[in-house]
């Protein structure tokens, strides 16, 4: 089974993975594939294990960032797993990747976040109330001609069976525009991510 991870770290009570920005950790109403189903499949095809697996989630992290995630292969693991985080004696570090370099060595960065639930958008303030980005997700559109077309031309014996289309605003870089297409082949599964003109992300 080829899984959209690294594994860090595996044995008998826990696996830790290396999570991919943009992936889910657990299912939400968007329907999207999470990690942790991809996760429970990846154990019950390795250890070719029969009925349901169990496979519990220790913590969260955001759908937008990467960074280590652990799951619980049992339930004991998982609830201490779950009292360590809860009693913070889990150091976490978090990275962020800025372009350009700040001016500062230090500086602290506060944003308003307000997300509408019937639209499906999500919107950055700054402390004057003025919008600095959107974000909005879609799924099972319509299609453009040109991003049908490139993934034709080049998976012609694959399907698309999950689309999502996502768009951002920046108040600096204006607007961009990506689909993210799952495509399957038989027992084969394909992720990739066009723009608006069929190019290949």
């Amino acid at each position: 089974m080829k899984i959209p991870f690294e594994v860090i770290y595996e044995d008998n009570h826990l696996l830790v993975i290396n999570k991919p920005a943009g992936m889910l950790v657990q299912g939400d109403k968007t329907g999207d594939e999470s990690l942790l189903e991809i996760g429970k499949q990846y154990i019950k095809e390795k250890y070719q294990k029969p009925g349901n697996v169990f496979l519990g989630s220790a913590h969260r992290l955001d759908r937008p960032v990467s960074g280590v995630l652990v799951f619980a292969r049992t339930s004991k693991a998982l609830s201490r797993m779950q009292e360590l985080f809860r009693e913070k004696q889990v150091q976490k570090t978090y990275y962020a990747v800025v372009k350009p370099a700040p001016d500062y060595e230090f500086q602290e960065l506060k944003h308003w976040i307000a997300k509408d639930k019937t639209k499906n958008i999500s919107r950055a303030y700054d402390k004057d109330g003025k919008i600095i980005r959107t974000a909005e997700r879609f799924k099972n559109i319509e299609l453009p001609n040109s991003v049908k077309a490139a993934v034709l031309d080049r998976f012609p014996e694959w399907t698309i069976t999950k689309d999502t289309y996502v768009t951002h605003y920046y108040e600096k870089k204006g607007v961009t525009k990506k689909y993210k297409l799952k495509l399957e082949n038989g027992d084969k599964v394909l992720r990739v991510k066009l723009d608006e003109n069929g190019k290949f992300l």
